[in-house]
């Protein structure tokens, strides 16, 4: 599990702590960002599994808010004074194996003194400390970043060797050097000899290599220059064949900018506008046909993760930080309803018929809330808590016949809103799925971090069919109106699928992650991208 972990608690920091591992996760990818450990066995010893959890990690990030030393439980006792508490013995753990330990100040926070920490936390006082400022968030992040590429860097020890107490501080990183030690015997000297030999052989056959690869460049470069001198008919009969399909090609329209960070969310409008959401905390409005900015709508105090259009013309959106849901009335640009009460870091929205919404949250690893809420929005509660997910719910998408999809985790279910009970679980994809979407002909679509689509028949629940082609995690899907299917991923391409032949016909390259996708009339296709801009695309049509 070599890599960063994430040390929190939830009632302290949850949300900022939920953004950074956001964050670090798209920066250092999945594999290498942990919080919290989550697969400790009935009847294990949970603090060996800590010990090997945060163990084998080569930083860990102690995320500290301003109740992080008062924090206490409910018979009224500090948490930190307990010598079981998960969070003390995860910095404790760190602390005693040498991991570099690095305390992340968030929401104005100090350091603690020594004073006020248990023996064993008293050496985290030692550690310099790193700020996260709500003002300056993608700035501190950026510099966050730098330091942890310096510390995961290949240059620095391995984890077999001894870690020394250096502190963040620290510009110089030390790098271990080989031996220097003389040879002492003559069995040792031949040795040291015979490699030295074997040294300069390689030497001498690189620049050998090296020669002939410089002939081969110069005799290509020749027989360029050659073929281009050639008559034209003679360069047209060696062309490449044609594509068997011929079809206009798709082409970038316009970039609508004004952003701070991060796109997480759009929403195609009724009226023809389009919403965005961003990490900078606020939902913008814009002008399709002028690609000028309407308005900005200011209200959350977290990243904006999710938004959805609801039928009668508002808009919902939720955030990561807090437990809350905004729906706005777009006419009058305020915030017209909060609904409360829907758990932390709101992943997934689905507009529903009869007026209500579907709201999935969950921190990515942590919140014991893996819930499903079903809101009535005349009255603004929550009518039913759909329950039973084992991870965060991170995709939502309303079907026919009052269902409802989810994707949490790995896994795809299927609800019967009727009866609020598990009608169906689908599985297949082998990392956790990001986006879902239903296809013209009822079927289902899944994009997930193991770079795959997958096509679902929901009568017999069985994959039909599996897309290929995507370097990376793939974070959002779109159905075009002509049945194709758009998908956006960390590679920072979006692909156009022809369902029937399951090939991409076309690859869009674009300046960031694709973290949003919103099919928008006239045949084109917004996307919000983590350059912090939102780009509108029109789409090529297949004869």
């Amino acid at each position: 599990m070599s890599g960063i972990f994430i040390s929190y608690r939830r009632e302290d920091s949850g949300g900022h702590a939920g953004r950074l591992f956001d964050r670090l996760r798209d920066h250092f990818g999945k594999k290498r960002v942990f919080m919290d450990v989550t697969r400790i066995e009935p009847g294990e010893d949970f603090v060996e599994a800590i010990d090997r959890a945060v163990g084998s990690c080569d930083v860990l990030l102690a995320v500290i808010g301003r109740q992080w030393l008062t924090c206490t439980d409910e018979t009224g006792r500090r948490r930190l004074d307990n010598p079981n508490d998960l969070l003390r013995v995860e910095t404790a753990t760190a602390l005693k194996r040498n991991v570099r330990v690095v305390p992340v100040l968030v929401q104005g926070a100090k350091t603690p003194s020594t004073e006020a920490l248990p023996k064993d936390l008293k050496r985290l006082t030692r550690r310099q400390a790193v700020e996260l400022r709500d003002t300056r968030w993608d700035a501190d992040i950026a510099d966050l970043i730098t330091i942890l590429e310096k510390i995961l860097s290949s240059e620095l020890p391995t984890k077999r060797e001894a870690r020394s107490e250096q502190v963040l501080a620290q510009s110089d990183l030390s790098i271990v050097k080989p031996s220097t030690q003389r040879p002492k015997t003559k069995k040792q000297m031949r040795s040291v000899a015979r490699e030295d030999q074997r040294k300069t052989v390689v030497k001498i056959s690189g620049f050998r290599t090296l020669g002939i690869i410089v002939g081969l460049v110069a005799v290509a470069v020749v027989g360029l220059i050659l073929f281009h001198s050639l008559p034209t008919k003679i360069i047209e009969s060696v062309t490449e064949p044609k594509p068997m399909m011929q079809r206009s090609s798709s082409e970038l329209e316009t970039t609508l900018k004004g952003h701070d960070s991060v796109v997480y969310a759009l929403a195609a409008l009724p009226d023809g506008r389009l919403a965005s959401g961003s990490a900078d905390t606020t939902i913008k409005i814009w002008n399709l046909r002028t690609g000028q900015l309407v308005t900005t709508l200011i209200k959350h105090h977290g990243e904006v993760s999710v938004l959805a259009a609801l039928p009668d013309g508002r808009l919902a959106s939720g955030d990561k930080d807090e437990d809350t849901i905004i729906i706005w009335n777009l006419t009058t640009g305020q915030a017209e309803t909060t609904l409360k009460g829907a758990d932390l870091w709101v992943n997934a929205l689905a507009a529903l018929p009869n007026g209500r919404l579907a709201s999935g949250s969950g921190a990515v690893i942590s919140s014991p809330n893996k819930t499903i809420k079903i809101w009535n929005l005349k009255t603004g509660q929550a009518e039913e808590t759909l329950t039973g997910l084992e991870n965060s719910v991170t995709a939502l998408v309303s079907l026919p016949d009052n269902r409802l999809a989810s994707g949490s985790g790995k896994t795809i279910t299927i609800w019967n809103l009727k009866t609020g009970q598990n009608e169906a679980t689908l599985t297949g994809h082998a990392e956790e799925i990001e986006a879902l979407a239903v296809l013209p002909d009822g079927r289902l679509a899944s994009g997930s971090w193991d770079r795959t689509i997958k096509i679902w028949n929901l009568k017999t629940g069985q994959a039909k069919a599996t897309l290929t082609g995507h370097a990376e995690g793939i974070f959002a899907l779109a159905v075009l109106p002509d049945g194709r299917l758009a998908s956006g991923s960390k590679d920072r391409t979006i692909k156009i699928w022809n369902l029937k032949t399951g090939q991409a016909e076309e690859t869009l390259r674009t300046q960031g992650y694709v973290y949003a996708l919103a099919v928008l009339p006239n045949g084109r296709l917004a996307s919000g991208l983590g350059n912090s801009t939102v780009t509108i695309w029109a789409i090529g049509t297949t004869p």
